[in-house]
């Protein structure tokens, strides 16, 4: 139910394609993929976090896969007619939405990332939401835009472009 409120409002925001969106039950995740135009997608991956602010609380989550906020990481892959200038212009200004919007700390990764040290989803997720818990946003782990202090349910987020991605589980 929570993920189906989270597409809805992804494809209600605006016109953008749902291409795929899954949950898996042991690592208690989900993805979601839509393209769109960057102002399309723009308006539909707030409306996605606005929507994952309002119904998951990290405080009551487990899984088996690491993450740091309920809104865990947003990739912006570019397609046809968009290059990854273009989507590294777009993952600032989602980040600065959800900074300012829904008061979520950001992190920029890869090509987006704004500190060499940040590039590496995987050590930015190091120890997971339950570390950034209990030592904070400190000792080079203050993120990037938004409150230095994780969202009491959401925790923080990461954002960046990227290539796109193929991987398995085994």
């Amino acid at each position: 139910e929570v993920v189906e409120k989270i597409v809805s409002a992804i494809s209600m925001a605006a016109h953008v394609q749902i291409v795929d969106h899954s949950m898996d039950p042991d690592h208690n995740r989900a993805v979601i993929t839509f393209i769109g135009s960057p102002d399309d997608v723009r308006k539909s991956v707030l409306a996605g976090a606005g929507a994952a602010v309002e119904l998951i609380d990290l405080n009551k989550h487990k899984g088996g896969h690491p993450r740091v906020g309920a809104i865990d990481v947003i990739p912006i892959v570019p397609l046809h007619d968009v290059s990854m200038n273009e989507a590294i212009s777009l993952s600032y200004t989602i980040g600065k939405d959800i900074a300012d919007q829904l008061h979520i700390p950001v992190y920029f990764y890869e090509r987006s990332a704004v500190m060499r040290h940040r590039t590496n989803l995987a050590l930015i997720r190091k120890g997971g939401y339950e570390a950034l818990k209990a030592h904070g946003l400190v000792e080079g782990r203050e993120p990037d835009l938004g409150p230095s202090e994780l969202h009491p349910t959401a925790g923080a987020t990461v954002v960046g472009a990227r290539g796109p991605l193929i991987a398995y589980n085994v």
